[in-house]
């Protein structure tokens, strides 16, 4: 997978949040979907997508299905841009903010 495909796999807000989830460990979609208050399809469909990219494996666990990151890199790098994000957050000047 090259950077640019990554990227698109993990731009979305709630595909990004559910990798923030998974770098700190295994997940079921139960535990996601309420972590996120999201319905379970949403989450459901996210994580088929990440999981199509490659970004996350899923592990049948007897009636549960376990999903986690697929490579430490991955992780680390999702844990990387919340840390920038949150850097620049304290950073930034509310009144001149690019998020607003």
């Amino acid at each position: 997978m090259n950077g640019m495909t990554l990227l698109r796999c993990i731009c979305d807000e709630t595909r990004f949040s559910i990798l923030d989830r998974l770098s700190r460990g295994e997940m079921a979609v139960g535990e996601i979907a309420r972590e996120l208050e999201r319905d379970q399809p949403l989450i459901s469909h996210h994580l088929k997508t990440l999981k199509e990219c490659g970004i996350v494996s899923a592990e049948v666990r007897g009636r549960c299905t376990m999903y986690g990151i697929t490579n430490k890199r991955i992780a680390d790098l999702i844990r990387q841009i919340q840390q920038a994000g949150n850097e620049i957050n304290d950073i930034c000047d509310d009144a001149m903010c690019c998020a607003k």
